[in-house]
Order: structure tokens, then sequence, then C-alpha cells
């Protein structure tokens, strides 16, 4: 739980069994000169890689998640010459189902799922290490340049800007 410093805001960690993240709580002055708790609070109902994406491709983080999981199942090609159950670490079947679960974290095999899916590039920007490399997905086919997405990673989650 974060409390402020001046004591006026309390956040939970858990609004209606929801995980909820807070960044950067800081107390700061209004425009009255009134110390009130800024914050910013981000409520996750899925993984926050299907949040981001459902961001930047406005469609349902469930919806994301349930089209990229069928991919997977009709072990559709992500990487040329291998086979998609070669890149998973139990069955494909097995995979799937544990990816079908909404508290699953989704990863690089998501991403170049949803690629495929969505005929877009994504550029994962790791915002974690100091050299602040990019990793770009591509589908197999050429991307449509409408359809770039930017996801932020810092080690353990993602998020658009």
């Amino acid at each position: 739980m974060h409390t402020c410093a001046k004591k006026k805001c309390v956040v939970p960690n858990r609004v209606k069994e929801r995980r909820v993240h807070v960044w950067n709580p800081r107390c700061v002055p209004s425009a009255s000169n009134e110390v009130r708790c800024e914050i910013m609070v981000h409520v996750h109902l899925m993984s926050c890689l299907f949040e981001s994406l459902s961001t930047s491709l406005h469609v349902d983080a469930h919806a994301i998640r349930t089209m990229i999981c069928d991919y997977l199942a009709s072990n559709q090609t992500l990487l040329e010459g291998v086979d998609t159950t070669s890149l998973f670490e139990q069955d494909r079947a097995g995979y799937v189902d544990w990816m079908r679960r909404s508290d699953t974290w989704g990863g690089a095999i998501e991403i170049k799922a949803a690629c495929e899916i969505w005929n877009a590039c994504v550029h994962v920007h790791n915002v974690r290490d100091a050299d602040r490399s990019t990793i770009v997905f591509r589908p197999d086919t050429r991307c449509d340049p409408s359809q770039r997405i930017d996801l932020y990673w810092t080690g353990s989650h993602y998020y658009t800007q």
C-alpha cells in the first residue's frame, strides 16, 4: 500500500481483486498551495503485454489474447523454417491452455504471433538496461507501415506511452 508523505491519500494495492500498479507517487502543491498526492494508477485486467497491445491495436485485450492463442494452437508459422512447437517449453496444447489464462504473462512468442495476425511491426524498447536497445519483431510478410506498435519493457512489465 502507498501512503503519501503528507498522509493525505492512501492507494490500495488491489481494487476489486484487480492488480493495480502505482507509479511515481509524490506530494505536490496544487495551484491553491494545498498539498496533494499525485499518482498514476493503472488497473490490469489482463497481463501487461495484452493490455499494451490492446491500447495500440484498439482491440479488447481478452480478444487479443484469444486470437493469439488460437493462432498458436493452429501451429501457424512464427519463424520461417521453425515448427512452432519447438518454441514452447511444453507441448503446444499445454502451452496454449496456460497462455489462455488471464494471469499468464505474454512474451516474445506472443509478440511475434501478434505481428503475424495484424501484419504489424512491434518495436520493443528496453528501458531497463543502460544501452536502451530496441528489438523489432516483424511478420514474415512486409509490415503495414501504419501498423507500427511501440512497446516499452522494464524487464518485468510492458507498457505503451
